[in-house]
């Protein structure tokens, strides 16, 4: 039995996005130029996030954050008509 697998984005309110895939129960999750890291829950994901762009002291104003996995498939089926630009877009404005 192949677990599901879901590609999407972390988002969290003012902060960068950071492209995500769920494996089960798992977080993947990408943070540019330092690799893929794997999370065992939601929770463990999102404070890594955190802790990640708390290294960035012009981020820090915009914690704590709250974080959310958006699919990229859902997000597709909401806006057929529209470009990947306005796409991403909603995305942010959440």
């Amino acid at each position: 039995a192949k677990e599901d697998i879901c590609y999407g984005i972390m988002v969290a309110k003012d902060l960068p996005r950071f492209r995500a895939k769920v494996e089960g129960s798992a977080f993947i999750i990408k943070i540019p130029d330092h690799g893929v890291f794997r999370f065992n829950t939601f929770g463990l994901a999102a404070s890594f996030l955190s802790r990640h762009v708390a290294k960035d002291h012009k981020l820090r104003e915009f914690l704590p954050a709250e974080w959310k996995f958006h699919a990229l498939e859902q997000l597709n089926k909401q806006v057929p008509s529209r470009s990947q630009q306005s796409l991403a877009a909603i995305v942010i404005e959440d």
